[in-house]
């Protein structure tokens, strides 16, 4: 039977040509949608195993950030206030709150500007935490920082605390800082130059304490880990 095959190739009884005609075309066409469907699943379920696994990330990082044990370990290993700050700047807040944060900043710095919200909700949502504001001013009349600066110490001193928390809310929200309107809308009853001694003394604060960069935030004695916002002392801080 292969014998009688092979000569009725070979006489040419027999046509295969049809074979090597043959189009795979419409195979092609056939079992495409069938190849990229398994392949989209494939992406899909390797992708959602990569999201469930940075969900997780995600949870065993919240729940190592938000310990307290850790982030008291953070905290003391931070910079400390090697510096007696005692009662320089502007303080805000109850007097007997049990923690102390500690900013540093300049009247005309944005980022200080951008994050005094934050320190204002903070406040508002955290009885128990105290603020004392440290200004990097020099004291000198050619230094433009030393005007507001004095401006919000004199304020300090004649008015009560939801005066000056109202005042350095105006001026970090006002992004001309124009310190005349600033100043006709909250008036002085003493001297702002009788304040250019303490803004020495903070001046002379930051120096010792080498302050590069502003704002720079001090919880109870020691910087503020650089993994916290201060968001995240509401939690903590509980």
């Amino acid at each position: 039977m292969v014998l009688l095959f092979i000569n009725a190739l070979i006489g040419g009884w027999l046509d295969i040509s049809w074979i090597f005609a043959f189009d795979a075309g419409w195979l092609v066409r056939l079992f495409a949608p069938f190849l990229l469907f398994f392949v989209s699943i494939s992406i899909f379920v390797s992708f959602s195993k990569q999201v469930s696994a940075l969900q997780d990330y995600k949870l065993r990082y919240k729940a190592f950030k938000y310990n307290t044990a850790v982030f008291n370990v953070l905290l003391s290993a931070g910079k400390p206030v090697i510096a007696g700050v005692g009662n320089l700047g502007v303080r805000l807040g109850s007097a007997t709150a049990k923690h102390t944060l500690l900013k540093v900043c300049n009247p005309y710095c944005d980022p200080c500007a951008k994050v005094h919200p934050q320190v204002e909700t903070l406040l508002a949502e955290c009885p128990d935490i105290a603020l004392q504001v440290i200004f990097t001013a020099s004291g000198e009349l050619e230094d433009p920082k030393t005007t507001p600066v004095a401006h919000f110490l004199a304020l300090q001193a004649d008015y009560k605390s939801a005066t000056v928390q109202d005042a350095l809310h105006t001026w970090y929200q006002n992004p001309r800082k124009a310190y005349k309107d600033f100043a006709s809308r909250f008036p002085l009853q003493s001297d702002p130059a009788l304040q250019h001694e303490n803004i020495r003394k903070m001046n002379a604060w930051c120096k010792s304490m080498k302050i590069t960069h502003t704002p720079t935030f001090f919880l109870n004695g020691h910087q503020l880990p650089e993994t916290y916002v201060l968001a995240d002392l509401k939690y903590l801080l509980e």
